[in-house]
């Protein structure tokens, strides 16, 4: 379990971020919410990547701290070597795992976590030992974290609750970039409040006009001169 060694700074940095993902979130500033998933994201690669690096130039030194015979260095450095290809690919997986968790969506979370570590490696370890022996065992470990990777990306970046709702930082992301009609850039967005007078009748069957102020948000688009 050398690779836990690994892991357990990614982890760390995982249960640091969910308290700010979940804030950010539930104030509607969605663009910083996905700057930290962001950043962590690469935080989490880097580390990764020293463990990778670490792996692969001195597996034997590290074999050796457990007092390592011939046999398990014959079996252990190519395992490890193998295996720690599916480092960096894995902090996909970690990371957004726990952005899962701090959005309050155990479903993928738990879905995510299962595909790295469960559902996935038996049946790939069956069918690739079949073909390359053990070294087939090992590559399962870098398999199963590319297509955990792949299905955490898929379920987090498409969601709409994610991505929009009540954003008003991404929103101001979202309308950069855009153009009026006659070519002059948007600036800015503000809310709106919806003002509107209705005709209401009471039980007597008197009636009058009611005026009504809804507290919906609109976008208004403000444009830079020249």
């Amino acid at each position: 379990k050398l690779q836990t060694f690994v892991y357990m700074p990614a982890n760390g940095l995982v249960q640091g971020m969910r308290p700010l993902v979940s804030y950010n979130y539930g104030a509607g500033l969605h663009a910083r919410m996905h700057r930290t998933v962001r950043l962590s994201l690469l935080t989490a690669g880097g580390i990764m990547a020293a463990g990778t690096l670490l792996f692969l130039l001195v597996p034997d030194a590290l074999l050796r701290l457990f007092d390592a015979d011939a046999e398990m260095l014959a079996i252990g450095i190519p395992a490890l070597r193998i295996i720690s290809l599916g480092f960096v690919i894995s902090s996909v997986g970690v990371v957004l795992a726990g952005a899962f968790e701090a959005l309050g969506r155990g479903g993928p979370s738990l879905a995510v976590s299962l595909l790295r570590q469960l559902l996935l490696i038996p049946p790939l370890a069956l069918l690739l030992s079949r073909f390359w022996g053990l070294t087939g065992i090992w590559i399962t470990f870098p398999a199963a974290e590319l297509f955990a990777a792949a299905a955490a990306v898929l379920l987090f970046f498409p969601d709409p609750d994610i991505l929009f709702l009540g954003s008003r930082d991404l929103l101001q992301d979202q309308v950069s970039g855009l153009f009026c009609g006659d070519g002059r850039p948007v600036q800015r967005i503000q809310p709106l409040l919806v003002h509107f007078v209705v005709r209401a009748h009471d039980l007597a069957g008197r009636s009058g006009n009611l005026k009504i102020i809804v507290p919906i948000v609109g976008l208004k688009f403000d444009v830079v001169d020249g």
